[in-house]
């Protein structure tokens, strides 16, 4: 990167008592307990995304010093915007200066410190999913001061981030973002044309498709699987077509048929069944509670209006939180009932996360179960599905290809359960 720079050996007389490291889990233990004990923290890592690390440090408050690659818009500007507001020094390797590939998470202390390096870049998938090997060592001062040093090394010629750098870092990203997606779509397409028979969620990853190829993908899904179609008799659009609008006008009472088309309780007359997107009847009394208190309904029925009148990213993403805060309240509504809701009000954003999906959504999201039934798990879900070709594409003309554009987030779960 630098011509200057000092880069080189490093000998290091601290890693006698090293420990090698070859789970997420024990990955985040030691982060865990480094950060716990640290003065002053310094990262260097290729990638950086919102995630749990970020979690861990804002909830330490403590001011953090990291150089960060920005190759392949692997970095995202809501991470190192959250790192900024951390304080401490933030920058950015600028492009042109080479591939910048270091993993390091230096925790200094008092009278020495404690290294992390690896493979594990400062993301969710790295800390909780991906195989990674990492090794931890206890450093004495004068080791700790060395890396400190590479560290300030590693800071030449970068870019430091402030308020209005990470508003720039937005934009290019945002657009350098966009031009990665219509390679992924064109990859995708070139290959569903070459080997129509390859395209499957498990084959391909969803998150590259096209509009295109994602229809075909739900479409041929649901023709395989004969009776369970997209929008013939009992199925996702119909479910959406009903329900919808008894969530948008207002909440129905407990024991009508309406409150039971809501949590998509099984008919026992042979009725039009509307349980797709995750039955509630698992959720007993406390759902049941909901619909017959009056408060508790007028509140949902605020916070539903002001989901579906949110329009950018952002703004959909508060109004999601607030439905969710309101529903952590009621002890027993958790996220089936809070995703169910929120998918059947805005199938456009939402997707639906229960017991029987949880498995199927990880493997498609690459996302730890236990993390997408967070609030800012399922959040940080979202923000991925909403930057993939299929779901930043142009609405289709065709009517029935529009139905499913307009569901195309809430469809996920014909990958899930098919």
């Amino acid at each position: 990167m630098n011509k200057k720079s000092s880069r080189g050996l490093i000998e290091l007389d601290s890693l006698a008592g090293s420990r090698v490291i070859t789970s997420a889990q024990e990955l985040r233990t030691e982060f865990s307990k480094a950060l716990k004990s640290a003065s002053a923290v310094w990262i260097a890592t290729a990638w950086a995304r919102d995630g749990w690390v970020l979690d861990e440090l804002s909830k330490r408050g403590l001011p953090v010093n990291a150089v960060i690659g920005r190759s392949f818009s692997g970095t995202t500007p809501d991470a190192i915007e959250r790192l900024v507001a951390l304080g401490g020094d933030i920058r950015i390797v600028p492009d042109g200066l080479g591939v910048f590939h270091p993993k390091m998470y230096l925790f200094e202390r008092q009278n020495g410190g404690l290294v992390i390096l690896g493979s594990a870049n400062m993301t969710e998938a790295a800390f909780h999913s991906n195989v990674e090997l990492s090794i931890a060592a206890d450093l004495v001062f004068g080791d700790t001061k060395k890396l400190v040093d590479t560290w300030h090394d590693f800071a030449k010629d970068t870019e430091p981030m402030n308020e209005e750098s990470v508003a720039l870092f937005r934009q290019a990203w945002d657009q350098t973002e966009w031009r990665s997606c219509e390679h992924m779509a064109i990859m995708a397409d070139a290959k569903l044309m070459e080997h129509p028979e390859e395209l499957s969620p498990g084959a391909m990853s969803v998150l590259g498709l096209s509009w295109r190829a994602y229809e075909k993908l739900l479409r041929s899904m649901c023709w395989e699987n004969g009776e369970k179609k997209l929008g013939v008799g009992p199925s996702w659009l119909e479910t959406i077509e009903t329900v919808q609008p008894l969530l948008s006008d207002k909440f129905p009472l407990s024991g009508t048929t309406e409150f039971n088309h809501v949590i998509g309780r099984a008919p026992k007359d042979g009725s039009v069944d509307y349980g797709w997107f995750g039955r509630l009847t698992a959720s007993g009394n406390t759902v049941t509670k909901v619909g017959k208190d009056e408060h508790i309904r007028s509140k949902f029925k605020r916070a539903f209006i002001s989901v579906r009148k949110a329009k950018d990213d952002d703004e959909v993403v508060d109004e999601a939180k607030k439905v969710w805060n309101i529903a952590s309240e009621e002890k027993g509504l958790g996220p089936a009932v809070i995703t169910r809701f929120l998918t059947l009000l805005r199938p456009d954003r939402f997707f639906s996360v229960n017991n029987k999906s949880l498995d199927g959504l990880g493997l498609l999201l690459g996302c730890p179960k236990s993390r997408l039934k967070q609030e800012a798990g399922y959040c940080e879900a979202l923000r991925l599905l909403w930057s993939t070709p299929w779901y930043r594409s142009t609405q289709p003309s065709e009517k029935v290809s529009r139905q499913i554009w307009d569901a195309r987030v809430a469809l996920l779960d014909v990958l899930v359960y098919l």
